[in-house]
């Protein structure tokens, strides 16, 4: 389980959090193989166009280069000058070679046992963060299985966010936070935040950040929520159609309908046509859903 603790050295620099140990080391670096790994097998070259209750469709996409910041790796702090010894003499990478994020995020990979074992040593954490990757890895994983139908999403307005929570400042620009339960106790809701990608002709979303959240009435007060109904999968050229059964939409319903009780705000779901026809027909049956 995520302690508050160890959320509170997610944005810390690795040499200002304390050392956790070479067992706790182990655990987050067979986290971060097996999260590089399912998206090598599962997300590398695959588009998504999810479609959503409101009638909304947008087309996403988790970019190679954006998978070492989603795992916690910091491509930016590691290809630092200060960082070139460790880069030659821990990660192999040749003195003055160039490389992309992804091939650092391999190379990290490849090399775990010499980290952790450089780490040790010096018992601290010289070069990676962690608490920070283990976290990421464990709302990536949660969040896996993007063509399926686990997760709501909220319209995300920061003005909104602003009005509802005017102590606060909010730094990200994602207008779009997929969300799914954790099972976790001081962060009941992972997030996946999308934003437009800029260098896109076409209005494609790709992610900015992953969120433990551990005050969900922050993120859901006052702002739209929308729920999958149907997602293309595109793998390669090759499309795959997968459409919500009327037990999926009512099961992501029920959940926000948990947390619209639990944290006591405003219902603000957005329900197309099709909803709107199942829920009828549920209501026939006996099985109403309310969502007040």
């Amino acid at each position: 389980m995520i302690t508050r603790k160890e959320l509170g050295y997610i944005n810390n620099w690795p040499s200002r959090v304390p050392y956790p140990g070479e067992t706790y080391c182990i655990k987050v670096m067979e986290k971060l193989k097996k999260c590089f790994e399912l998206y090598n097998k599962d997300y590398l070259n695959r588009k998504y166009t999810i479609q959503f209750s409101n009638n909304e469709e947008i087309d996403f996409e988790i970019l190679y280069m954006n998978i070492c910041h989603m795992l916690g790796v910091d491509y930016k702090n590691l290809m630092k000058d200060i960082f070139t010894n460790y880069r030659s003499n821990i990660l192999r990478i040749v003195d003055g070679t160039q490389i992309d994020s992804y091939t650092l995020l391999q190379t990290v990979v490849d090399n775990a046992e010499d980290i952790i074992e450089y780490d040790r040593q010096r018992m601290a954490c010289m070069g990676l963060n962690y608490y920070k990757i283990g976290i990421k890895c464990d709302i990536f994983s949660k969040l896996a299985d993007l063509s399926g139908f686990h997760y709501g999403c909220i319209n995300f307005d920061k003005d909104t966010f602003a009005r509802e929570n005017p102590t606060l400042t909010f730094t990200p620009n994602a207008t779009k936070y997929l969300y799914t339960p954790s099972d976790e106790v001081v962060s009941p809701y992972f997030m996946m935040g999308l934003k437009q990608d800029e260098h896109s002709m076409d209005v494609k979303y790709i992610v900015e950040t992953l969120i433990a959240c551990e005050d969900p009435y922050k993120f859901f007060a006052g702002q739209e929520v929308v729920i999958p109904t149907q997602i293309l999968t595109d793998i390669n050229g090759f499309l795959a159609k997968n459409s919500a059964t009327p037990d999926e939409k009512i099961k992501l319903l029920r959940e926000y309908q948990n947390i619209i009780h639990e944290y006591k705000i405003a219902n603000g779901i957005n329900i197309y046509g099709d909803y709107f026809s199942m829920l009828m027909s549920q209501k026939n049956q006996g099985q109403e859903l309310v969502l007040k």
